[in-house]
């Protein structure tokens, strides 16, 4: 799922190491979780991105 026009988006993928960057931008979630997002979100949809838990 996008969240920009230049390409950062919300995507599954492993989290090797909380806290190390290991992204260009975009921001990983669990599998399971992004299935229920991508259930729930519509285009136009408003994303908060906030950083939460220890790291």
């Amino acid at each position: 799922m996008l969240i920009t026009s230049y390409g950062i988006g919300l995507h599954a993928g492993e989290i090797a190491k909380p806290g190390t960057p290991l992204s260009n931008g975009c921001n990983r979630l669990p599998k399971d979780f992004v299935a229920k997002l991508y259930g729930e979100t519509r285009v136009g949809t408003p994303v908060q991105i906030v950083r939460s838990g220890q790291f």
